[in-house]
């Protein structure tokens, strides 16, 4: 197999180069599980600052941020479950690591999808987020 200029030290100078490089048999889960943590934690972060200040600007920027989280953590599951079929594992203890991982992965998406069809439900009845 050979190897692009790029891959060999060369210097990107197109879009299509820089496009050319992108490999998606990566590993990409780790990358999505970032972006749905730091949006899951923002969209608390805006809401408890939206309450305290009375800002509706912040709770909007809750609500959109929570929304956000819920439709890319598709693709962190999508992502996950790709992986762990790439992944060399065997039956054993890290086996089982990788199945409560998953269980826990899927009931947080399951939490997160209720909690933004509350969200979505408080918006369009137009009422104000409550400390709870």
């Amino acid at each position: 197999m050979t190897k692009r200029p790029t891959e060999r030290g060369g210097t990107v100078t197109s879009a299509r180069q820089a496009i050319s490089l992108i490999k998606f048999g990566a590993p990409m889960h780790p990358i999505f599980v970032h972006f749905t943590i730091a949006l899951t934690a923002a969209s608390l972060v805006f809401d408890a600052l939206g309450f305290l200040l009375e800002k509706t600007s912040l709770n909007a920027a809750g609500g959109w941020t929570l929304v956000s989280s819920a439709i890319l953590t598709l693709m962190t599951i999508a992502t996950g479950l790709t992986s762990s079929t790439r992944a060399p594992v065997d039956e054993g203890e890290a086996r089982s690591f990788l199945r409560a991982h998953m269980a826990l992965g899927l009931t947080f998406y399951g939490l997160l999808v209720a909690v933004t069809f509350w969200r979505v439900s408080l918006w369009q009845a137009e009422q104000r987020l409550s400390w709870l």
